[in-house]
This record gives C-alpha cells, sequence and structure tokens, in this order.
C-alpha cells in the first residue's frame, strides 16, 4: 500500500507543482470560492444537544411481559426500578423481534427520563434500549443486557460521561429518536 501511495505521490508532484502559479490559484478561487458562514440568527436560545449523560439509563428487572391488546408490534412490560423509582410500565415495539419469554423475567438497560407517552391508549413511562443489526433484508434486535450481580434501579453510565447529571425530564422539542 505504501509503495502504490509513493508511486501516485510521485506521477502527482509535476501537477502539483503547476498548480502553484499565481495564474492558476485566481483560476482555482474563481472556480471554488470560500462559502462564507451565514449570519447569525437573532432568536431563541437553542436546548442544549443530548448527550449520553443527560440520559438517565437504568436497570430494570421485567416483571412482567404481555402482547398489547390493541397492537400486533407492542409489548406491555411492568419494569421493577428498585425503591427510589419503584415499578412503571413501559411499551416496546418489539413484538415479532424478540420472543416474549427472553424478556420476563431479565434485567434489562431502561431510558427512563422520557416525557410518558401514549401508545395504543396505554400510557409508557420509559424506553427498552435495543441493539439492531441489520443484515442484507434481514433485522436482528436484541435488549441490552447487564451483569447478573447489577440491581434493579441501578444507574448505567457511557464512559468519559460518568459525572454529567441526568436530567430530571428529556422534553425535547422535536423528536430525537
Amino acid at each position: 500500500k505504501a509503495g502504490v501511495v509513493a508511486s501516485i505521490n510521485q506521477l502527482l508532484e509535476p501537477i502539483r507543482n503547476e498548480f502553484k502559479s499565481a495564474d492558476l490559484q485566481n483560476v482555482s478561487a474563481k472556480a471554488y470560492p470560500v462559502a462564507k458562514a451565514a449570519p447569525k440568527k437573532k432568536g431563541p436560545p437553542q436546548a442544549a444537544p443530548i448527550t449520553p449523560g443527560r440520559l438517565d439509563m437504568r436497570v430494570g428487572e421485567i416483571i412482567n411481559c404481555e402482547p398489547a391488546p390493541n397492537s400486533e408490534k407492542l409489548f406491555i412490560e411492568t419494569v421493577n426500578f428498585g425503591e427510589e423509582i419503584g415499578q412503571r410500565t413501559i411499551l416496546s415495539g418489539l413484538q415479532g423481534l424478540v420472543p416474549l419469554e427472553h424478556l420476563k423475567g431479565s434485567k434489562r438497560v431502561f431510558l427512563v427520563n422520557l416525557k410518558p407517552a401514549k401508545m395504543a391508549g396505554i400510557e409508557s413511562q420509559g424506553m427498552l434500549l435495543c441493539t439492531c443489526v441489520n443484515d442484507g433484508d434481514s433485522r436482528k434486535v436484541e435488549p441490552l443486557t447487564v451483569a447478573s450481580t447489577a440491581t434493579p434501579g441501578q444507574r448505567v453510565v457511557v464512559e468519559g460521561f460518568e459525572k454529567e447529571k441526568a436530567d430530571e425530564r428529556l422534553n425535547p422539542k422535536k423528536k430525537t429518536w
């Protein structure tokens, strides 16, 4: 690879030297003008960007999981987050992607500081976090797992963002996820 790069650079060197002339620099500047920065608009301050430190990710133990009666895609999960948060109802669109038995009784990672949202007429008070791998036409979805020693309600942090304090409630003006 290094030999190919050296050969190409050797072939291009005379062309690069020719383009160093003032005439060709002017032609290049006219053909490819540098865009000027747009003037800053005055208006309301922008919301702070969402970083991993602002997300309140917690270990939750799924006590019960069942298909939502009004949906072909949703599961209704009853999740224990320990004494600090208690139990919450969380809906996830994993029906057909993850077996029900794979969720019941397991400890998973949940986002718990989202604004509650109604789905299929039921309020969801968080989000189950998953990974997704697209392999051609197929898609594999897997909920995030935690160590067997993790306790319900334990905070999950992203390396480099441990010191940030999670928001009380994320309420973005436009959908982020």
